[in-house]
């Protein structure tokens, strides 16, 4: 119950009350007490919000704020047993930044992240609401694309190696470019051979010279 006290401020209180009579006597009233909890609410609520906070460090990679590995794969899990259900469609792209390394050694490693957080972005404007970007690796990325065919999701990562085209090369350290594999699910597959399938395409667009996507179409 919240009670405003003589301070004008709300608190929040628990409130017991018992009537009584004296038949002899014909007195009767009302007894009650009032604890103020304000304290131990307040408690609560930052004890929820430091637990909200914690659950968000553990699956968020904290440099470009997308999904961490970790969690990636708590949601790929559960996406396969529903896909195996129901065989509405599953796929996967694999990302990486071509040359990072050389960023790296050329800029140092505070322009290696920045272009990190700038490529976060540019999956989060070509990502779908119910996609997840995860960044997996040091300069790896997956994006797990539910209720997805394989044509549409080869369609969104050429969406996203084209976007880097459109951006000025001072948003940028230096111009650069990605690689990736899409794979879809295929019935009876297990979650390791996909991501062994999507890495074996990301694999081949390196070596067919980077700055491509490599699809099974």
């Amino acid at each position: 119950v919240d009670f405003v006290f003589s301070d004008g401020a709300v608190h929040h209180c628990l409130y017991w009350s018992s009537g009584f009579h004296h038949k002899d006597r014909g007195v009767h009233g009302l007894v009650g007490t009032i604890v103020d909890i304000s304290e131990q609410k307040r408690i609560q609520r930052e004890l929820a919000e430091s637990k909200a906070e914690i659950e968000k460090i553990s699956r968020t990679d904290p440099l470009t704020g997308l999904a961490n590995r970790r969690f990636f794969m708590e949601i790929y899990q559960t996406a396969f047993s529903m896909v195996r259900r129901h065989n509405h469609g599953l796929s996967l792209i694999m990302v990486d930044l071509d040359h990072f390394k050389s960023i790296n050694d050329s800029f140092g490693h505070e322009a290696g992240d920045h272009v990190l957080v700038q490529f976060a972005d540019i999956l989060r404007q070509n990502c779908r609401q119910e996609d997840l970007p995860a960044r997996t690796g040091g300069e790896e990325f997956l994006i797990l694309l539910p209720m997805t065919r394989l044509e549409e999701a080869r369609s969104q990562a050429e969406r996203i190696r084209l976007s880097l085209g459109t951006k000025n090369a001072s948003e940028f350290i230096q111009p650069f470019t990605i690689s990736a594999g899409v794979v879809e699910w295929r019935p009876g597959e297990s979650p390791e051979a996909l991501l062994k399938r999507v890495d074996a395409l990301l694999y081949e667009a390196k070596e067919q010279g980077r700055n491509r996507v490599c699809s099974e179409l």
